[in-house]
């Protein structure tokens, strides 16, 4: 149970429901706390998990140690990661990538690089998890540069994981985000010629008992011609309060009003449109989403979460977004 709230985004909730587990007598083993420990939403919180992990006696576990690192990293006290992961007798490749993932969700992309040629150097093995750590390290940093992402491309290329979907999509994700379309499309063409397809995104919204599948530019619903009047009235207010659509994550070489047509026509935001026009006022707005949600997407949520004051949970293919008030629960890192 403790494990399934922390899967939906709810941590706080798994959280409380492991201290009134331990109040209640109940000890926790070694499977309680790798299910708790994604629930530390603060380094307080963490600080508190990491003393009860000591008092079981479980401080030396490979796993255990790992997902400390992991969580320390994501409560922002990064330093304390590194110290731990410096102090670790044995490391395996879920380390290393625990500790990259760590670095680039700081915005550090100097320390996660050097991280990552330290293991070339000691002769680990990256996989495609701890290129795609990597990856987002560089697609989300300010300091990275299009010659720190070609030296990731080149390693995907020379250790054969050019083929593997997870990371050329991040790498399609990683030139977008650094405004390189041109280089975008070249991976996409170059997945097309190896037969690497990329499935198609959709994202399901359940409303009254009834689950719906919304593709991008999708009017086969029954409201589909009330859907785009009210999703532009939305545009329009979001814009009012300052977003700007990002048109990297759009088609490249068409006009620009074009591109923000086709961001808008997104499978994300039809849903979430349709699931404000037929739900409460206050209701939370919970869609689930194929593939990665895009930048743009991500941006223009959380903005629709602060004009309508409604939460909206989103389940991508990576994680769980909790967007309210403007703010989303991954601190823009995904």
């Amino acid at each position: 149970m403790i494990g399934c709230f922390g899967w939906n985004g709810k941590r706080e909730e798994g959280f409380r429901l492991f201290k009134r587990m331990v109040e209640q007598g109940i000890r926790p083993n070694r499977a309680t706390f790798l299910n708790v420990i994604p629930c530390a939403v603060n380094g307080e919180v963490a600080d508190e998990l990491y003393s009860f992990v000591i008092r079981n006696g479980l401080q030396f576990d490979l796993a255990m140690q790992n997902a400390l690192v992991g969580m320390f990293a994501r409560c922002r006290k990064v330093g304390f990661a590194r110290h731990m992961f410096d102090r670790m007798p044995v490391k395996d490749l879920v380390s290393w990538s625990s500790m990259i993932e760590g670095y680039g969700q700081n915005d550090m992309y100097l320390e996660a690089l050097q991280l990552f040629r330290n293991t070339r150097v000691l002769g680990v093995k990256p996989d495609s998890v701890t290129v795609l750590g990597i990856i987002r390290a560089c697609a989300n940093s300010m300091l990275s540069c299009l010659t720190h992402a070609r030296f990731i491309h080149v390693f995907v290329i020379r250790n054969f994981l050019d083929k593997n979907l997870v990371s050329e999509t991040a790498l399609v994700d990683m030139y977008v985000k650094r405004g390189k379309g041109k280089e975008a499309d070249k991976v996409k063409g170059l997945m097309r010629r190896k037969g690497v397809k990329r499935n198609d995104g959709f994202t399901v919204i359940e409303v009254k008992n009834r689950v719906y599948k919304f593709l991008v530019g999708d009017k086969t619903k029954p409201q589909s011609s009330q859907i785009y009047v009210e999703l532009e009235k939305l545009m329009a207010r979001i814009k009012r309060e300052g977003y700007v659509p990002d048109t990297n994550f759009a088609l490249h070489d068409v006009e620009e009003e074009t591109k923000e047509r086709s961001l808008a026509m997104h499978s994300e935001k039809l849903a979430i449109v349709f699931g404000l026009m037929n739900s409460a006022p206050g209701s939370v707005i919970r869609i689930h989403k194929n593939l990665r949600v895009c930048g743009d997407c991500h941006n223009a949520t959380k903005y629709i979460s602060k004009v309508t004051k409604r939460e909206i949970l989103v389940r991508d293919s990576h994680r769980f977004h909790h967007f309210k008030d403007g703010l989303c629960s991954c601190g823009d890192y995904w």
